[in-house]
């Protein structure tokens, strides 16, 4: 999943230098991309945690393996690209985070345990129910390739009937607009997921256009998105994905079986100029709501 803004090179370079190995404790291994800013917040948090432990991590190229031996026997892939590129040493058990489980099921390698982005439905609708009106109608836009995903859950709970969810299906990018202008009239907001092969920079700007215009909230998935113009977002909170990460690393580090496990902190969030300009009014909490002005 990647946001709109990037990271320059000298800035990526900053941040990397302020993750050094410690003399005590072990080095954790980490292989990383640059240039996305919700990566970086994750590194912090692997950092900040596995530094109040004693351990430091490491940077590894990763087109180049490690000599084995050096550093300790756990790794940390941040996204899948990095899991998919890292050359790591055989001696090196490596665990993912910042991907979501349907790219992580088309992995070659497959890790040694995951903390992976994938949000349960309910969770969203919580937290949305801290900005929406009750018996709010939630619309959904459904990629039918993907098998897993808080749109897939959505769905899951639409044919359930247990929450008044409707689902409007796109398999690609170019029926996306098709697909949400499907949903004027069924739902009062439209909740968007990390599909990276229906969101990107080129797709999300008409998108919001659209949403502006036929006065049809978004929900976004990322703070990058909220900022650009959805209404609302729900999105993991990074920085603690990179704690839970560091966290999972320390569980392998002491001969415990990595696992699967999914974000535990959440962001609710709020774009007040577009809700403004939508005619919304919300009643955010300012102890549980971010607010974008």
């Amino acid at each position: 999943m990647r946001d709109t803004v990037t990271i320059g090179r000298r800035e990526w370079l900053g941040l990397l230098a302020a993750l050094p190995g410690l003399a005590a404790g072990k080095t954790v291994r980490i292989w990383a991309d640059s240039g996305i800013p919700a990566y970086a917040e994750a590194l912090e948090g692997i950092r900040a945690r596995l530094a109040a432990e004693g351990h430091g991590v490491t940077l590894e190229d990763r087109t180049q393996r490690a000599a084995p031996g050096s550093g300790s026997r756990v790794g940390i892939a941040v996204g899948r690209e990095a899991m998919e590129k890292a050359d790591t040493p055989p001696d090196v058990s490596v665990l993912i985070t910042m991907a979501l489980r349907q790219d992580v099921l088309g992995l070659a390698r497959k890790p040694a345990g995951a903390v992976l982005l994938d949000m349960p439905p309910q969770p969203l609708l919580t937290g949305l129910s801290k900005l929406m009106r009750p018996k709010s109608r939630f619309g959904v836009i459904l990629n039918p390739q993907r098998t897993s995903g808080v749109e897939a859950g959505l769905a899951a709970m639409a044919k359930q009937g247990s929450v008044p969810i409707c689902v409007a299906e796109c398999t690609g990018p170019e029926r996306l607009l098709g697909a949400f202008l499907s949903l004027r009239g069924k739902a009062d907001v439209v909740v968007t997921g990390p599909d990276g092969s229906l969101y990107s920079s080129a797709t999300i700007k008409p998108l919001i256009l659209a949403s502006l215009e036929n006065r049809l909230p978004l929900v976004g998935f990322s703070a990058a998105f909220v900022r650009a113009g959805a209404a609302f977002g729900v999105y993991p909170d990074f920085r603690d994905v990179g704690a839970q990460t560091a966290e999972l690393a320390l569980q392998m580090l002491a001969a415990r079986k990595g696992q699967e496990e999914y974000p535990r902190k959440l962001v609710v969030a709020m774009n007040q100029k577009v809700c403004r300009l939508l005619g919304l009014n919300p009643e955010a909490d300012p102890g549980a709501v971010v607010v974008f002005k």
